[in-house]
């Protein structure tokens, strides 16, 4: 066993001490159309386990860990519906700040690793998402679908500057200027809708501009799709063990309906699909070279989020009417599975996306 796979263990084995007995979807009951806020209590728990220093780079106070541990907790962390923000909040922002060189790069890191401020991710996630423009000290502009914005976060936005090339800020959420409207997504989770009027950044300036935030930016994002994809595995692994234990147990026509053969196909089919997204994702965590890492975070979380998608409905059609119900939790697991296989990019847009990566690869080498 090397040092990296002793790690992930030990990972997994902390954090599956740390959800259990915790009943996530008893929380989500009846609160389905309510945005909530990150519950700080769990937040700073995470902080105390060192979770949200994970990728921080160790002269910033991290961990200096990398994205195949982090998919470890991300993993596990959907198999549990656990609400709390991490891969717009931890990962993404870790992946920046360990790229950012500007004055406050230090002061964002602290804010992260203690759990004193929840950072998110800001950026133009399609054409149509809005966009932001940095003049001298100030952004103005609009984002839509910004997830997990605190009343007292800090959201780091890629913005455009005077000469259209890249810039990563800083901005207080709390900031004259800044008008948040908030909706509820799936599994606890909310996006919201920022416009920004004049909104004076921290520090001064950009913490990065150019072509290296460029890079960064999409160094980020792809680290957050295969995080995201990790998630989606998590959350169709325990939909499936979940579906084959109540398939096993309910009975129809005086036999369980877990032994009729296109039951237990289907659920064959699933697990070679969860199976199959695991193994793209532990591929994507690994590659360094920026094209290639493109086509597989893309691919990745392409893969696992159809993966999700037909594991919340094949379960709730094999647990019938019951699986339509707040009561039982795969409803929670297909809402869940909705919204995170649609942000940072939908399979069919993923799937395009890669065609295009691969065209381009291709084209250089000819």
């Amino acid at each position: 066993m090397t040092n990296e796979d002793e790690i992930s263990v030990l990972l997994r084995e902390s954090a599956v001490g740390w959800l259990e007995g915790r009943d996530v979807t008893a929380s989500l009951r009846g609160q389905l159309d309510v945005p909530r806020p990150v519950n700080r209590a769990q937040w700073g728990e995470m902080a105390d386990m060192g979770w949200l220093a994970l990728m921080l780079p160790e002269d910033l106070g991290g961990s200096g860990l990398g994205l195949p541990e982090a998919c470890v907790l991300a993993e596990l962390f959907g198999r549990k519906l656990v609400a709390e923000p991490f891969v717009p909040s931890v990962v993404i922002p870790s992946t920046l700040i360990a790229a950012c060189t500007g004055e406050g790069r230090s002061m964002l890191a602290r804010a992260l690793a203690g759990g004193e401020r929840v950072l998110t991710f800001a950026h133009p996630a399609s054409p149509s998402g809005g966009a932001v423009t940095l003049s001298g000290s100030a952004i103005s502009g609009s984002l839509e679908s910004v997830p997990a914005i605190e009343d007292d976060g800090f959201l780091l936005v890629v913005a455009q500057d005077a000469a259209g090339k890249a810039a990563i800020v800083a901005v207080d959420a709390a900031s004259p200027g800044i008008h948040i409207e908030k909706a509820a997504a799936g599994a606890g989770a909310s996006l919201s809708r920022v416009r920004f009027q004049e909104a004076t950044i921290l520090f001064g300036g950009a913490l990065l501009s150019g072509d290296g935030a460029s890079a960064a930016t999409a160094a980020a994002v792809d680290a957050g799709r295969v995080a995201v994809a990790a998630q989606l595995a998590g959350c169709a692994a325990e939909v499936l063990e979940k579906t084959i234990a109540y398939v096993g147990g309910r009975q129809q026509f005086e036999r369980t309906i877990g032994s009729f053969q296109t039951v237990q196909h289907r659920c064959v089919d699933l697990h070679i699909g969860v199976m199959l997204a695991r193994s793209s994702i532990r591929y994507a965590a690994r590659v360094k070279e920026s094209a290639e890492r493109t086509m597989a975070a893309a691919a990745a979380k392409a893969r696992a989020g159809e993966m999700a998608l037909k594991a919340g409905r094949t379960a709730v059609q094999l647990h019938g009417a019951m699986g339509f119900t707040e009561e039982v939790d795969i409803g929670h697991y297909l809402r869940s599975a909705l919204h995170l296989s649609s942000w940072l990019g939908t399979p069919t847009v993923l799937r395009r996306h890669f065609l295009s990566e691969r065209r381009a690869l291709e084209s250089a080498h000819v």
